[in-house]
């Protein structure tokens, strides 16, 4: 399937509370509008991409201004990097998502108008929202490994430090959504709160709602399934509830699927190089990862510590019984030695192909294990 690698708020510049393009008050939100995701468990010292989407994708959209824009921040570097490559190999779009959505402007303004109209029903999944961006705020502040004596350029004419970059964080991605109010606001909806709470309230979530809708419509549009910040998808989920779409449900549970594998598996996944990365991306492997994943939908398989325990232990069984074939494949293959025409290097040659056919065969279902395995760094 192809994806859409998010492009945040790429269409609520007339929606937001805020100036992003304001010297001083939009600077700081400046930064997330049209970037694409990061990864909500890893943070070094630039965002991590969410590298498990990469593995259940064939073809990944990105957004004109998401390129131009990331060429302006450093801490996006692991993000430039993976683009270029993804780009090589053929697998990346570089489209105009505002352009190619415009044509529904009066659609997608009518859909989040009724959403926001609406704001009580969503109140669960805009406090859902809220705890995944705190403790992305607090993984964040803790434990990350940024270099806070370092600076960057953000822009052209200024230096950043990370505490800057930890003061976005706890500022949110639209401002105000950290507010202690918001959380009061929407619990307190129904209980005759006053105008102008409300007000602020809706202005703080609107920019979310036109959000999702626009890139529910780029998605159709582009017959394509979105990745977006993690905190965002219950919002997501939500939406795709009210208008019935179970199959681009199933691609979002694909998606945490494959991330709650990674994570099990392999807890502080990382490429140990984009080299590997993009030669495990073009890996047959990766077929039978996409496979087992869905299947694992379907069939509603759980990822937890009893299949880790499990997958493992077959691995270590398997690799045994691999060694095993191959004493067997050794002594089976000596005789060849013997015969005068052969000699040593058909030997050699033989028992080499032998025991890759062997060792295909037997580790075969766990071939995504050892695809990770390769493409993650060493601890």
């Amino acid at each position: 399937m192809d994806i859409i690698l998010s492009s945040f708020c790429f269409n609520t510049s007339k929606t937001d509370r805020h100036d992003y393009k304001s010297e001083r008050g939009g600077r700081i939100h400046n930064l997330y509008q049209n970037m694409p995701p990061v990864c909500f468990r890893n943070l070094g010292a630039s965002f991590e991409p969410d590298y498990s989407i990469f593995f259940i994708g064939d073809n990944f959209f990105v957004d004109t201004d998401t390129i131009e824009k990331m060429e302006k921040q450093p801490h996006y570097a692991k993000h430039q990097e993976l683009f270029k490559s993804l780009n090589e190999i053929g697998k990346l779009k570089v489209i105009d998502y505002g352009k190619t959505i415009e044509p529904y402007s009066e659609i997608i303004n009518n859909s989040y108008t009724q959403d926001l109209n609406n704001i009580i029903d969503w109140r669960n999944e805009f406090i859902q929202l809220i705890e995944l961006w705190e403790e992305f705020v607090f993984h964040a502040t803790y434990n990350s490994n940024f270099k806070r004596t370092s600076k960057y350029h953000w822009e052209s004419d200024e230096l950043t430090s990370i505490d800057d970059i930890l003061s976005v964080l706890t500022a949110g991605m639209v401002g105000g959504i950290l507010d202690y109010r918001i959380r009061q606001n929407l619990l307190n909806w129904d209980k005759g709160i006053q105008r102008e709470y409300k007000e602020f309230t809706l202005a703080c979530l609107a920019p979310y709602l036109k959000h999702v809708s626009s890139s529910l419509c780029l998605a159709d549009k582009l017959n394509a399934v979105i990745h977006d910040w993690a905190d965002i998808t219950p919002l997501y989920k939500k939406k795709l509830i009210n208008s019935i779409r179970p199959s681009t449900i199933e691609n979002l549970d694909e998606h945490e699927k494959c991330r709650q594998l990674i994570k099990l598996m392999f807890p502080e996944f990382q490429p140990k190089n984009m080299s590997a990365l993009i030669k495990a991306l073009t890996d047959k492997r990766v077929e039978e990862l996409k496979k087992m994943i869905s299947e694992s939908v379907r069939n509603n398989v759980e990822f937890d510590n009893e299949f880790a325990n499990a997958t493992l232990r077959e691995i270590i069984f398997k690799n045994q019984k691999v060694n095993k074939y191959k004493n067997i494949v050794g002594w089976a293959t000596m005789p060849l030695s013997m015969i005068p025409w052969a000699g040593t290097a058909l030997e050699k040659g033989t028992q080499l192909i032998l025991e890759n056919a062997i060792e295909r065969r037997v580790m075969k279902s766990k071939s995504w294990f050892f695809l990770l395995s390769e493409v993650t760094v060493s601890k």
